[in-house]
């Protein structure tokens, strides 16, 4: 066939080598159009398929065609973008993931729905996810999808926000295992944008705190602790083992989960990091 076609723009007349190149031009953009189409309308079949099982097992909602009305009817500080549908398809299955570490009454209980969008932003300021009511909000990642375990984790995070606001967190006891001088700076909402949000350092661990944005309030606090619990399970117990502070709060966590529903797939701590030792200064 290449030779073929080789021979015949050969023979072709000097004014006719334009004409052929946009004709070849055409069709491989028409053909590319189509192949584009067809994976397009496997991705929605695949998309509304999972979505549909989510909702008969689970009763939540998924959203993922992105309008400003049907995202945010009552708040004009929200904005987001439309996902794309390849990340819809692969974030899915981690949706599902997601799903399963709670007992099926626990989350039709207490989530409605779940929005899935490209970029998300209130006020001005990027957020990998956040909740409204009982629905969650997950960005998926503007040209590249963010990692499983980030997406995982902001999803168990938010989860672990409408949880915190329902039932009754055991606000007093994890207070208190902070030092007793502490105040948190504020609100996640203010951490936003800071560098420091990302640190890791022995000083935060020794306070108790997992990253900078721990600092925030004791929502944040709590939201990443859920964060790594489900995500990160090792490397929590790990540094339960390490420091006091860490362990403690790791256990309200898991104690609070239980007294929701003894049937959550929450990790926990085993024998060995139960009796927990204190980092050396």
């Amino acid at each position: 066939m290449l030779i073929t076609v080789s021979i015949y723009v050969v023979m072709l007349k000097p004014q006719n080598y334009i004409k052929f190149f946009i004709l070849l031009i055409v069709i491989l953009l028409s053909s590319w159009l189509i192949y584009i189409k067809i994976k397009l309308s496997a991705y929605n079949l695949e998309v509304k398929r999972q979505s549909i099982e989510i909702k008969n097992l689970y009763g939540v909602d998924i959203h993922y065609r992105y309008t400003p009305e049907s995202f945010f009817p009552h708040d004009r500080l929200g904005r987001g973008s439309q996902a794309w549908l390849k990340h819809i398809r692969t974030t899915l299955p981690l949706v599902e993931n997601f799903l399963s570490k709670y007992p099926r009454e626990v989350i039709r209980k207490n989530l409605s729905a779940l929005f899935l969008l490209g970029t998300l932003e209130f006020n001005g300021k990027s957020y990998g996810g956040t909740y409204i009511d009982s629905a969650i909000y997950i960005s998926t990642g503007a040209w590249f999808r963010y990692s499983d375990s980030s997406l995982l984790g902001s999803m168990h995070a938010e989860f672990s926000s409408i949880l915190f606001h329902k039932y009754e967190f055991p606000k007093q006891e994890w207070e208190t295992v902070n030092k007793p001088s502490w105040r948190y700076l504020g609100s996640g909402f203010d951490m936003l944008g800071r560098r420091e949000i990302y640190d890791q350092t022995d000083e935060l661990r020794q306070n108790g705190f997992l990253q900078g944005y721990s600092q925030a309030s004791l929502e944040e606090d709590f939201n990443v602790f859920v964060e790594w619990t489900f995500t990160k399970p090792d490397r929590l117990r790990k540094l339960g083992s390490q420091y006091e502070r860490i362990r403690k709060k790791y256990q309200l966590v898991i104690e609070f989960y239980k007294s929701i529903d003894p049937k959550i797939d929450i990790p926990r701590i085993t024998p060995d990091t139960e009796r927990g030792e204190k980092a050396s200064p």
